[in-house]
């Protein structure tokens, strides 16, 4: 299996015209299309190392192509929540294709970052195609083999990722068991064991390549 790490602009991201002009990073942990294709549902972490966190926050309430938001500050200058927009998402290229998303960030300068698994070359050719159908002008950043025993599932990596960010792993840990249960909607002794198979993998992958 393939991981790859793609750079490419899209001028109809609203969330890449918000991270431009704020000059911030923006993490979408999720993205669901929402019913009839118009707009979707997306999990995101805004990084501001401005701390502007207000400014953001009505910014997004008051912004057309926003129906609603739900954003919470959690630790300084990080926002974290969901919106719901009524404008199409990028992201929707890559469900047409064979392949997994591993991560989905925005950079200060609107570019949009994606790293994903292919099962092999054939299926990274389909997207870069589908993509600039789309318009878009897709670059590769990296591009490298994975072993699929030591790799986390796409759930492990979101459940892992938020865990990091608002702060889990700490000490004190800033967020509970219970509230990352809350978060996915899933019993607490699912967010454990997803929690301890992940943190198993990356430590066997960090000691196997240490050896």
């Amino acid at each position: 299996m393939y991981e790859i790490t793609l750079a490419f602009d899209d001028p109809n991201s609203l969330l890449a015209d918000i991270a431009k002009s704020y000059k911030l990073k923006i993490n979408i942990l999720d993205c669901k299309f929402r019913h009839g294709g118009v707009g979707c549902d997306e999990l995101i972490e805004i990084i501001d190392e401005h701390d502007r966190s207000n400014e953001i926050i009505e910014s997004l309430e008051t912004h057309s192509d926003i129906i609603s938001t739900k954003l919470i500050p959690t630790r300084k200058n990080v926002l974290f929540g969901a919106i719901t927009t009524n404008r199409p998402d990028s992201c929707g290229i890559f469900h047409t294709i064979e392949c997994f998303r591993l991560s989905h960030q925005i950079d200060e300068a609107g570019t949009i970052l994606w790293k994903l698994i292919f099962p092999n070359e054939g299926k990274i050719k389909d997207l870069f195609a589908a993509m600039k159908q789309n318009g878009l002008d897709p670059k590769l950043v990296k591009k490298s083999w994975v072993s699929q025993e030591n790799m986390l599932t796409i759930r492990q990596e979101k459940i892992l990722q938020v865990a990091y960010r608002r702060g889990y792993f700490d000490y004190p840990k800033r967020i509970s068991i219970k509230e990352m249960a809350r978060i996915f909607k899933v019993s607490i002794s699912t967010i454990s064991e997803v929690l301890r198979i992940g943190e198993k993998k990356i430590v066997g992958t960090y000691f196997k390549d240490i050896a």
